[in-house]
């Protein structure tokens, strides 16, 4: 009777250590850096953005994608081939498009305001043309 609780308990610590263990891979594992999945080119860079080119193209009627700033990279836009705005736009003709890349803050960009994303913006559409 005695060995069957000692065995019931070291059961659970194993389990527990095996659950700790698990999470402590997880948490030290490198992180690669987020990714685009459509082939695309740095047109343009700053310290608070990157213009990214996904086609060869000229059009008429670019489209630039303004991705969210915050709570995840930019590559959003262009997660997967399956799950892709920038594929989207170019599989329905759209021959020239371009998406901002937003970099995170840092502390030489602490005065920044929504004037100054307005701005950065301006500086993209007129690049493109």
């Amino acid at each position: 009777m005695v060995f069957a609780i000692s065995l019931g308990r070291g059961t659970k610590m194993l389990k527990a250590y095996n659950q700790w263990m698990k999470f402590v891979r997880e948490a030290t594992r490198p992180i690669t850096p987020p990714t685009f999945a459509t082939k695309n080119e740095i047109v343009l860079e700053t310290d608070a953005f990157i213009l990214r080119q996904f086609s060869e193209g000229n059009d008429n009627n670019p489209v630039l994608i303004l991705p969210p700033q915050s709570g995840h990279h930019s590559g959003i836009c262009d997660f997967s081939r399956e799950h892709s705005l920038v594929g989207t736009f170019l599989n329905h003709g759209v021959k020239s498009v371009y998406a901002i890349d937003w970099k995170s803050a840092t502390y030489g960009r602490a005065g920044e305001t929504l004037e100054t994303l307005i701005t950065d913006t301006d500086q993209c559409v007129s690049h493109i043309g």
